[in-house]
């Protein structure tokens, strides 16, 4: 059987990974702006802290917008 390219790419089924991938599709569907390598090296930088995972869902849940989401980030 051949595995899912998706599975390859985002390196398994670990927790980290899978909530990394989900605050990313939090923000791609509440921001109408989102600058995907920024996004993507931010969730990779938490990923291994669950702790910074989880605050990071609570914003990206509060934000109405990418400018939002980076000042309470604090980029």
């Amino acid at each position: 059987m051949i595995p899912k390219v998706a599975t390859i790419i985002k390196g398994g089924d670990s927790e980290f990974v899978k909530k990394a991938c989900y605050i990313r599709a939090i923000m791609n569907n509440r921001f109408a702006y989102v600058p995907v390598g920024i996004v993507k090296k931010l969730v990779e930088f938490a990923c291994g802290n669950m702790e910074l995972l989880n605050e990071m869902e609570a914003i990206a849940k509060q934000a109405n917008n990418w400018t939002q989401f980076r000042e309470r980030v604090g980029l």
